[in-house]
């Protein structure tokens, strides 16, 4: 008898511990959280920790983290709005929790338990369970350093990020060119991208700490990371460079990225000065008869002409096997007769980047390379094509 009651205790014991466990929230919150920090994981890899997130959850202060890593970008997602019954330290697989919890996105309240590394997610009707690992061996994430903190605006950050990473490179030789440049000097931020064939600037006034000159290559999947990690209420982006990496915080977390090795372009030098053709258009009008322009352009035939004549220009673009397209579009040009082919492509993407409702196109010739300028702060240079 003594002996049941003792089992039965311990028994209780054992349920109440594992109660005790337990992080309990809406499904919403859980699946938010676990979305945000699948943005690095991979489905599988030859490195199987990578597939992998690792949940912390402290009872203390109540605070949930999550960390992945790919190696080249770490993420550290913050939760907050969970009741934490016990401190816990696992690692759980990514995609698949993810997916398990987007399902479950809907209920008011899901709990997630934890025996050794085996967790399991309930809610109403549904009960999963996940193998995990140990924590011990995911990689340390780094820690940010509050002396040396830039702060940009969130706007400008989205803005800058939008108006250059589009031109980056995506090949292997030239390794440098595949990330975004950005360099911090005279109480200001500068970010460059290009590919060897078009080039796209941006430069937004900070506050910077004293004395921090800096000139680092950025992967742009870190930078779309950061953009994911910014919440609406978010006035301030914080960047943190260190010897070999940069890292990102806001109110969600930290991201977390190595640096680029490799020799950036001398980029100021290659902007040609004094072009004498500058017009102002409407971006909208113009990027839809760019668009239409380029209907017909194929990847072995990717060129739209531009052909000024007074008062107008031509836009135009033709392959062998699908015909060909013009379009006219009426511009504020008196002078002799240019005519000018670029990829169609780099065209539109440049014509996108711009955030104002006129942009400025510059030019001079079928040897020089145009200039497409929404304000003093940004722009885009784009190679022409040989004719």
């Amino acid at each position: 008898m003594a002996t049941d009651k003792g089992r039965q205790a311990q028994a209780a014991a054992a349920t109440e511990a594992k109660q005790a466990a337990l992080i309990t929230g809406s499904g919403k919150v859980f699946a938010e959280l676990f979305a945000l920090s699948t943005g690095v994981v991979k489905a599988r890899s030859p490195r199987k920790i990578l597939e992998y997130v690792k949940f912390t959850a402290t009872k203390v202060s109540g605070e949930v983290r999550l960390e992945s890593t790919d190696f080249d970008v770490s993420l550290c997602v913050i939760g907050r709005g969970l009741e934490v019954g016990q401190d816990v330290s696992v690692l759980l697989p990514g995609l698949k929790t993810a997916a398990a919890l987007a399902e479950l996105a809907g209920e008011e309240s899901v709990r997630l338990g934890f025996d050794g590394t085996l967790a399991t997610v309930t809610a109403p009707n549904a009960v999963v369970h996940l193998n995990g690992l140990q924590a011990e061996e995911f990689p340390t994430f780094p820690d940010f350093d509050e002396s040396c903190v830039i702060e940009m605006k969130q706007g400008d950050f989205r803005e800058m990020v939008n108006q250059v990473s589009y031109a980056c490179a995506q090949e292997a030789l030239r390794y440098a060119l595949n990330g975004v440049l950005l360099v911090v000097e005279s109480g200001a931020v500068e970010m460059v991208g290009t590919d060897g064939h078009r080039l796209a600037y941006t430069r937004r006034k900070v506050q910077l700490p004293k004395d921090f000159p800096q000139t680092i290559i950025i992967p742009p999947k870190a930078l779309r990371q950061v953009e994911r990690m910014l919440a609406p209420e978010d006035k301030y982006v914080e960047l943190n460079i260190l010897e070999n990496q940069v890292l990102a915080r806001s109110s969600k977390g930290i991201v977390a990225a190595k640096l680029l090795e490799g020799q950036f372009p001398n980029f100021r030098e290659v902007v040609p000065k004094d072009l004498p053709v500058k017009l102002r258009v409407a971006k909208e009008e113009f990027g839809a008869a760019l668009r239409r322009a380029a209907l017909l352009t194929t990847d072995d035939n990717q060129g739209v002409t531009l052909k000024f004549t007074s008062g107008t220009l031509m836009l135009s673009s033709k392959s062998p096997d699908a015909g060909d397209v013009t379009v006219n579009f009426p511009v504020d040009y008196e002078g002799a007769g240019l005519t000018i082919q670029f990829v169609g492509r780099y065209l539109q993407d440049a014509v996108k980047a711009v955030s104002e409702d006129e942009l400025e196109l510059e030019l001079r010739d079928g040897d020089t390379a145009g200039v497409i300028r929404g304000s003093k702060n940004a722009y885009s240079l784009i190679m022409p094509m040989a004719v």
